[in-house]
């Protein structure tokens, strides 16, 4: 699957119940994420009718999708949101 270098879209669909304070979970797992991926900011924007988060991390494009899903597959495993799916992009 080719993925454009302008925009590195991973999909890792969930459903889970809500436990915690959903803007501080997500915001917490943004920042860990960026973090993870030596970047110091972060943009998330939510998508109420499709049940979507963005989270925008700059130079996300640098690194493989494989590498991408080795590094954010455990973060966003342990998370407990309401989304259905959370979409990494590439600022």
């Amino acid at each position: 699957m080719f993925i454009p270098s302008f925009l590195l879209i991973l999909y890792i669909a969930f459903k889970t119940t809500m436990n915690t304070s959903t803007d501080e979970e997500l915001n917490r797992i943004a920042g860990l994420l960026a973090k993870a991926f030596d970047a110091k900011t972060w943009r998330i924007t939510h998508d109420p009718q499709s049940e979507t988060v963005f989270i925008g991390i700059p130079g996300l494009d640098r690194f493989s999708e494989d590498h991408i899903e080795r590094i954010a597959g455990p973060l966003l495993d342990e998370i407990d949101l309401e989304y259905e799916e959370i979409v990494l992009i590439s600022q």
